[in-house]
């Protein structure tokens, strides 16, 4: 890498003021409040060292330096608790557990003041190389998917937030899509707990196999009781990794990091918690793509996209692009998701594979992980016309951005 990270000093840098009041008007946010930001990242010599931390103040948008939260191996995805006092974090490596062939998952508490975390525990994943972790709507239950285990674990939680007993394991069977290099086995990318209805499910998705697996959640014992049917297929060669809902109007999103598609799933109104692929139509067309129309063919071989979020008031949906090196932005209108437009690098603040992003809890302000820069951006949320402040937080491999709202 460039350089060592070294942080002695907790600095701070101002954001500019970005035009575009009227289009601002079309986004309200909630009550912005400082806030402490979480970076996962991999670690590697010369370079990160665990979980970093700054202080955010989304008012005047300034982002302290990061500092050093929590040393650990390769945190590279992060989640909070229902009640903003425990991280949890994902260790993605496979030389944990009895036969040294699983990953780890950490617990610590936050302190809301401060930022600090307090290791809590740790224990082994149940696969090989967790790559995501969900923590379910009354902080009761934890859901790690194992990308290279092709599997998802739950754990319950203790009262003070550390980490349980197993409660249920999934190991996906299936069959395997047509991309014999990445899916030449199952492949478990992204384990999310989300309520419809007033009843708690949980959806993995497996890109090695083009599925996700959809279960409701027992909150008395912590197992998964699959749905009838258990899964739903994407087209071959999709690649599922990610999956973002939109409890408002019952959709979801997922998408392909094989074929850069964003696939449009609606919550099926005949079976409680079954997602069906929404039809595409003329005004609706399904999948949409995530680049451009006028992308080489070259591009299209090389391009992987990464994450999909709704914005928090549920009128955009975005995904990023390794490769094109973008994040492309659709407008959800009368229930029609478009694409308007793609969020680009300008000098000084370059987009090199853009891995996970995040909206602070005001919605005001969106973060990525600028995973080859080896830095964050950040910037006043304007839609696709976005752009980012010329100051970056510097962290070596940022993979992934958590908010926690800080106290007095």
């Amino acid at each position: 890498m460039k350089r060592r990270l070294v942080v002695k000093a907790f600095l701070s840098f101002p954001l500019f003021a970005l035009a575009g009041a009227a289009h601002s008007q079309q986004i309200t946010s909630r009550v912005s409040k400082a806030t402490w930001v979480y970076f996962g990242t991999y670690t590697k010599q010369q370079g990160s060292l665990g979980i970093y931390r700054s202080l955010f103040d989304p008012v005047t948008g300034e982002l302290s330096l990061p500092v050093l939260a929590a040393p650990m191996h390769n945190p590279t995805y992060l989640a909070v608790g229902p009640q903003g006092d425990c991280l949890y974090a994902v260790s993605e490596t496979a030389q944990s557990g009895p036969q040294g062939n699983e990953g780890t998952v950490h617990s610590f508490r936050i302190n809301q003041r401060t930022g600090a975390l307090t290791p809590l525990n740790s224990k082994p994943s149940a696969g090989a190389h967790p790559v995501y972790i969900s923590i379910n709507s009354t902080g009761k239950y934890a859901i790690v998917a194992n990308y290279s285990g092709g599997s998802s674990a739950v754990f319950a939680l203790q009262p003070d937030g550390s980490l349980g007993r197993l409660t249920d394991f999934k190991k996906h069977v299936g069959v395997l899509g047509p991309n014999k290099t990445r899916q030449e086995s199952p492949h478990a990318h992204c384990a999310q707990f989300v309520v419809l209805n007033n009843i708690e499910y949980a959806y993995v998705v497996d890109l090695g196999l083009d599925r996700i697996f959809a279960y409701q959640l027992n909150h008395r014992t912590g197992s998964l009781l699959p749905l009838a049917p258990p899964s739903l297929g994407l087209p071959p060669g999709t690649g599922p990794r990610h999956i973002a809902f939109s409890t408002s109007d019952y959709r979801a999103y997922v998408v392909g990091e094989l074929n850069s598609t964003c696939n449009i799933l609606q919550v099926s109104k005949s079976r409680k918690g079954n997602l069906e692929i929404l039809p595409s139509t003329d005004q609706q067309p399904n999948p949409l793509s995530t680049l451009p129309k006028d992308a080489s063919s070259a591009l299209r071989q090389l391009n992987t996209s990464a994450e999909v979020l709704v914005h928090p008031m549920g009128h955009y949906v975005v995904a990023s692009n390794r490769g094109d090196d973008s994040l492309v932005v659709y407008r959800k209108v009368n229930g029609q998701l478009s694409t308007v437009g793609f969020i680009r690098s300008e000098p000084g603040r370059e987009i090199k594979t853009p891995r996970n992003f995040s909206f602070d809890p005001s919605g005001t302000w969106l973060f990525v992980a600028n995973q080859e820069g080896d830095s964050v951006l950040f910037g006043k949320w304007q839609g696709a016309e976005t752009v980012f402040s010329p100051k970056v937080a510097p962290i070596f491999a940022p993979v992934c951005v958590e908010f926690v709202e800080k106290s007095s």
